[in-house]
């Protein structure tokens, strides 16, 4: 046992580039991404309890019962490991839900790495147990800036070596991955190409941020174009403040701009956007223990 409390960081991710390749015969879909973790994020504390039951507490938005993919993870758990003691779990959410940015993912991935530091199983359980939970839970057991293929979690790691400053937008309506898939199946455009994964990476690495808009699009923009007319201020937003780069991150609905100069990024944080939650923070290449 690492200590009997202990306190994890639970990042969020935004997408450079996401092509959906093909529906699989599974239901899921092939894609095509570079997931990077960002320096916001949520906070879960796990203390062990000399006996039951469980206790859970959260924001009052978000409920943790049987739908929530932290007491999924730890039941699931369970079944392997039935030693699994009681515990006193505090979710404290940062990450906006429906956000494209992987708050549930990384919640989950973050409690599975506690469960398996403490109660080993073998490692193929544990990516098998990952991806039951979702396709971004992989990439969250190790959060570095990785391409993702299959459903996600065939990952390789990049060697990004910029940190990037980032702006993120999260308007008050969200887009469901499911709402946001069934949107791509009726108006699908036509079969995506894989992403040019080295010059993205150079593109970065370089501070080459205009260039993203030609290698880094999001197959999603067009479905959130047209779920959320109301929203299209905030690409526009981003446009306006001298953004280098900015896209849409997984199906949305959060958008992130990437901004060279520091003091546009912190004059665009200070305008208010009406609706809309706004993050400053960074790109990580690892995240802090």
């Amino acid at each position: 046992m690492e200590t009997n409390k202990s306190t994890l960081f639970c990042p969020a991710k935004i997408n450079l580039g996401l092509h959906v390749l093909n529906k699989r015969g599974d239901g899921f879909h092939d894609i095509d991404t570079i997931f990077v973790p960002v320096s916001l994020g949520d906070s879960m504390s796990v203390e062990v309890l000399d006996k039951g039951p469980d206790i859970f507490f959260c924001n009052p938005e978000v409920c943790l019962n049987g739908s929530n993919l932290v007491v999924q993870c730890l039941n699931s758990y369970r079944e392997i490991r039935p030693d699994v003691p009681c515990l006193n779990i505090t979710l404290t959410k940062s990450i906006p839900a429906q956000a494209g940015l992987g708050g549930g993912s990384s919640d989950a991935a973050s409690m599975l790495l506690w469960l398996y530091r403490n109660f080993p199983i073998p490692s193929e359980r544990l990516s098998e147990l990952a991806l039951s939970l979702g396709s971004d839970v992989p990439f969250f057991l190790n959060p570095t800036p990785s391409r993702g293929q299959g459903r996600g979690e065939i990952l390789n790691p990049l060697k990004i070596h910029k940190e990037m400053n980032l702006l993120i937008v999260k308007p008050d309506e969200g887009i469901s991955t499911r709402q946001a898939f069934l949107w791509l199946h009726q108006n699908r455009p036509g079969r995506q190409k894989t992403l040019d994964i080295d010059s993205i990476v150079d593109a970065i690495n370089n501070e080459s941020y205009h260039s993203l808009f030609d290698l880094a699009s999001n197959q999603f923009t067009d479905c959130f174009l047209s779920l959320l007319p109301n929203k299209r201020f905030i690409p526009e937003f981003f446009k306006r403040t001298g953004a280098d780069y900015y896209s849409l991150t997984g199906s949305g609905s959060a958008w992130y701009g990437i901004y060279s100069d520091s003091h546009l990024r912190l004059n665009a944080y200070r305008q208010a956007l009406v609706d809309c939650q706004v993050f400053l923070c960074t790109s990580l290449n690892s995240i802090p223990s």
